[in-house]
C-alpha cells in the first residue's frame, strides 16, 4: 500500500481529500501545518508528499526544502491561490 503525507490548514480539505484518496486503497497520514508534518515524516515512510503552497507560519515551500534535504520523495504542492508565472 503507497503511503501518503497530506499537509493543509483547511481541515475541511484535508478531510475530504483524505476520504477521496483512502477510498482509492491508499494510506494518509495528515497534518495542518509544518511542524505537524515534520514530526509525522520523521515518524514514517511516505511514499509521495501532497502539500498546500500558503500556510500560516513556515510554507508548503519550506517543508519541501526540509524533505528534498533527506533524500527524494515524490512532492506535489497544491494551492488555492493564483500563481503568476510571468517573467516582470
Amino acid at each position: 500500500m503507497k503511503n501518503i503525507l497530506l499537509i493543509d490548514d483547511e481541515e475541511d480539505l484535508v478531510e475530504i481529500l483524505t476520504f477521496l484518496i483512502e477510498e482509492m486503497g491508499y494510506s494518509v497520514k495528515s497534518c495542518f501545518s509544518f511542524d505537524g508534518a515534520s514530526e509525522l515524516y520523521k515518524k514514517h515512510k511516505f511514499d509521495l508528499v501532497l502539500c498546500d503552497y500558503n500556510m500560516p507560519g513556515k510554507s508548503g515551500v519550506d517543508f519541501y526544502h526540509e524533505v528534498f534535504n533527506k533524500g527524494t520523495i515524490p512532492f506535489l504542492m497544491l494551492t488555492g491561490s493564483v500563481i503568476s508565472t510571468e517573467k516582470k
